[in-house]
């Protein structure tokens, strides 16, 4: 499969078909799909980080299936879902929770589509170039006190 969402640090296991879809509500273009070549068993959606809110839009032929938000391979939250391929609210996702993946099983065996995935705010793990403007920024408070006290000492009171 291409994987457009790569670069997001999204990967897909195993590897769904990527082929342009029409007629079916917020699918469009290129689209993720489990049926050529057939995927039978459940597919996760995993994220080169922790995550606290991820989405995407999702059709398929009445069928129900399980969602699953995981983190470091736990499942943290699930839900089931009967999708269908008609209605434009076919929205599917997590918020509000740390997770690394999305496992989407499919509980009826049913071919679907996949589209307009949105991942959300990542969990709040500082990068190293925030980490040193923290600290540069603490330095300087500290100097800043540092240079307080000892104007107060050299004053005298006579």
């Amino acid at each position: 499969v291409t994987n457009q969402f790569a670069s997001f640090g999204l990967t897909i296991d195993p590897s769904l078909s990527y082929t342009p879809q029409t007629g079916f509500p917020n699918i469009t273009g290129n689209t993720l799909g489990n049926f050529s070549p057939s995927v039978s068993g459940p597919v996760t959606l995993k994220f080169a980080s922790s995550l606290t809110a991820a989405g995407f839009n999702m059709v398929s032929n009445s069928s129900t299936y399980s969602f699953q938000a995981l983190l470091g391979g736990v499942v943290i939250e699930s839900f089931q879902s009967a999708v269908g391929s008609s209605s434009a609210s076919n929205f599917y996702g997590f918020t509000g929770s740390n997770f690394d993946a999305i496992r989407i099983n499919n509980l009826s065996g049913d071919s679907y589509l996949i589209d307009n995935v949105q991942l959300g705010v990542t969990s709040a793990v500082p990068e190293p170039a925030t980490w040193a403007m923290m600290l540069l920024g603490l330095g300087f408070v500290g100097g800043s006190l540092r240079s307080r006290r000892r104007q107060r000492t050299a004053v005298s009171f006579g």
